[in-house]
């Protein structure tokens, strides 16, 4: 078998799991514990151990497919860009482009938080999020990438530019490449799969909804980062928009403010792009770190199974012992149930 990768990845509990690695060592696959090389090309399966996740792509009655079980005991959201990057293409055939100059340039969803106000804990305060931020922004105009953009002049009436950091450049300003505008060929792709989310008769078919919407965006990056970028710098704008002297933080599609915003509160609902009200109460954050409550924090690269149900953010120090319910044990190849020492 060629060297592959995996593009759709399969949530799988524990006994699901453990009999995928039974069929690898009962059949002689051979598995690494690492990621696939080239001079892997041959062999029919691998696997990849990460701090929540692990990960088996192997190949079984002609199909290849990559399991995913996470350790923490947590819920694994179903990803497949190449799924949702060819339902996409259903509604619009997204032409291959990429930034005339060389770049390995990302669009990134925003983040802030106030510094100066950061350690403490504020009281009656407000979390608001944006309804499917990504796929509403898909609703507004987009460059069309299908055409050879302009360079190194001011936008017209009619154009969508982007600047050297690759953000977008409205009209009458200088930019370095230029593109015409056109109504979003995205609307119908989003307006139907939203509806479907929102529709959902069960946990799966949302989740499965959710995953095209998010994906979709996501794969643009391989395919047309253009796209990608206006799409982000839309939903990024909206929230930008909203910063004030009251504003704590802000990540991607939410906002959260130490007094009501009666601004957002008007138009809270459940179409797409709207708002809701996530939270209300006490809120702490150091930096990206964030607390709700007495809700265990969300932090970046520790999953939440590590914190102590009575962890306090101002308080206490950040775990750094692994605290997974389960492990890989690599001697018998097999998900077991976490055996940690005792303090």
């Amino acid at each position: 078998m060629k060297h592959f990768t995996p593009k759709t990845f399969i949530a799988a509990d524990k006994r699901t799991f453990n009999e995928a690695l039974e069929y690898c060592k009962k059949y002689r696959v051979f598995v690494y514990h690492d990621k696939p090389a080239k001079e892997h090309c041959g062999l029919r399966a691998y696997l990849v151990e990460k701090t929540v996740e692990i990960q088996l792509t192997y190949k079984r009655n002609q199909r290849v497919q990559t399991l995913v079980f996470r350790k923490d005991g947590g819920e694994f959201v179903q990803r497949s860009g190449l799924k949702a990057w060819n339902i996409l293409n259903r509604y619009y055939k997204v032409p291959r482009a990429k930034f005339p100059a060389k770049t390995q340039y990302s669009a990134a969803g925003f983040l802030y938080h106030n510094k100066e106000l950061e350690g403490h804990r504020y009281h009656g305060c407000y979390g608001y999020d944006i309804n499917s931020s990504y796929t509403a922004a898909m609703l507004n105009d987009m460059p069309d990438t299908s055409k050879e953009p302009d360079v190194f002049r001011k936008v017209k009436k009619g154009e969508i530019g982007f600047n050297t950091d690759y953000e977008v450049v409205g009209e009458g300003s200088f930019a370095m490449y230029i593109y015409p505008r056109m109504e979003s060929p995205f609307k119908k792709f989003a307006e139907v799969w939203y509806d479907k989310k929102k529709s959902a008769k069960t946990k799966e078919e949302k989740m499965e909804a959710k995953s095209i919407l998010n994906c979709a965006v996501g794969y643009l990056q391989r395919t047309n980062p253009i796209l990608r970028t206006a799409i982000l710098y839309y939903a990024n704008q909206k929230i930008k928009d909203l910063v004030d002297e009251n504003t704590l933080y802000c990540n991607t599609d939410s906002i959260v403010s130490r007094v009501r915003r009666t601004d957002i509160e008007e138009d809270v609902g459940t179409g797409l792009g709207q708002w809701k009200i996530e939270h209300e109460g006490d809120f702490a954050y150091i930096g990206s770190t964030t607390q709700w409550n007495e809700d265990i924090p969300t932090y970046r690269g520790i999953p939440k199974a590590w914190f102590p149900e009575d962890w306090d953010l101002l308080t206490d120090p950040i775990p750094t012992k692994d605290s997974n319910l389960y492990e890989l044990d690599m001697s018998v190849l097999r998900i077991v149930e976490a055996k940690h020492e005792k303090a």
